[in-house]
């Protein structure tokens, strides 16, 4: 059975862990949680406004969102015939690793070419269980990468694109937050403040963390905490 758009925005927030509360307050609360919830059950007819924003919000694919509507054939074919190597494939698309839906970092794409070009490498040899080290290795480095990012790293959702914050600092700096305090903070920080996040790109900035002032770096979407300061001065 092909998938409504009511399935899809359920579908797709439970993958991103969002409850309908923190939807609707990603919307700017522009879009109630209990509509949301009968159009997941598809008791509703959303409005083409409702559509574009659900879309936005939960970064959906707009083939699929079209598709459901039975108006696929409005958006032009994806070029079958486009060629790319592999390290052009990896490095210009975003790739979410597939145990937990996360958009894989640069540092994360650049092991996985290499895990890749010494796979293809020994596919064409005979190999003993020796030379098989640089493989492993790669691999245990993705896994330290994965670690480092799951316990030093948060990922938090605003609008259409999602925030990675590191939040060593924070954790090594400032004992009295917790992880869970820190992460509130965080995503009340986003989400008022997230839109003039972006428009930074690439720089530093001073901000409020629950009363603290802290410097963080932006670069793109990822956001590092450095240290903490004394005076808070606001975005």
């Amino acid at each position: 059975m092909e998938n409504t758009f009511g399935l899809i925005v359920q579908r797709e927030r439970n993958k991103q862990g969002l409850s309908l509360a923190k939807l609707s307050s990603l919307l700017n609360n522009e879009i109630d949680p209990s509509y949301i919830n009968r159009l997941e059950k598809e008791q509703k007819n959303p409005s083409f406004k409702v559509v574009c924003l659900l879309t936005s919000a939960l970064n959906l694919d707009v083939r699929e969102v079209f598709r459901s509507f039975g108006f696929d054939h409005l958006i032009p074919n994806y070029d079958e015939e486009a060629m790319f190597s592999m390290e052009e494939f990896i490095r210009l698309h975003k790739l979410k690793n597939p145990l937990d839906n996360r958009i894989i970092n640069n540092e994360e794409q650049e092991t996985l070419i290499k895990i890749i070009h010494t796979v293809f490498e020994l596919s064409y040899v005979e190999v003993d269980l020796g030379q098989l080290s640089p493989l492993l290795k790669e691999i245990q480095k993705l896994r330290e990468i994965h670690l480092r990012e799951t316990t030093e790293c948060i990922e938090v959702p605003f609008m259409n694109t999602k925030f990675t914050v590191n939040i060593k600092a924070v954790l090594s700096q400032n004992s009295s937050f917790d992880r869970e305090n820190i992460i509130v903070a965080i995503e009340d920080l986003i989400t008022n403040k997230g839109t003039r996040l972006l428009d930074i790109k690439n720089g530093s900035i001073t901000v409020d963390l629950n009363g603290e002032s802290w410097l963080a770096q932006i670069q793109g979407e990822r956001v590092n905490f450095i240290t903490r300061k004394k005076e808070i001065i606001d975005l």
